[in-house]
């Protein structure tokens, strides 16, 4: 916990597993202020982060599927083609760079 303005604490996670608790597990528990509503807003909009409870629980239910491991799975390439792509472009605008020196 750390100090806040009046007098008030708050919560920091920075721990993994903590905030896989936090956003995950206890939906129903955990309420967020709301600054930090606004703030997730900004940054990610109104998403599966920014919901809370039952519209966070009824987002996580309809993403479960994309996210398990066979799905990963077929999406392997996908991943695998798009960091070699980056790979290769890095390695170009490397070597680009050294013969201009």
């Amino acid at each position: 916990m750390i100090p806040s303005v009046l007098g008030q604490t708050r919560i920091v996670l920075a721990d993994p597993r903590a905030i896989a608790h936090f956003y995950a597990r206890e939906s129903w528990t955990y309420v967020q202020t709301p600054l930090s509503l606004a703030l997730i807003e900004n940054m990610v909009g109104r998403g599966v982060l920014w919901s809370q409870g039952e519209s966070h629980r009824r987002q996580r239910k309809a993403l479960t599927p994309a996210f398990s491991n066979a799905a990963i799975r077929k999406l392997t390439s996908v991943f695998y083609d798009s960091a070699y792509k980056v790979w290769i472009s890095n390695v170009r605008n490397a070597t680009h760079l050294i013969s201009k020196l």
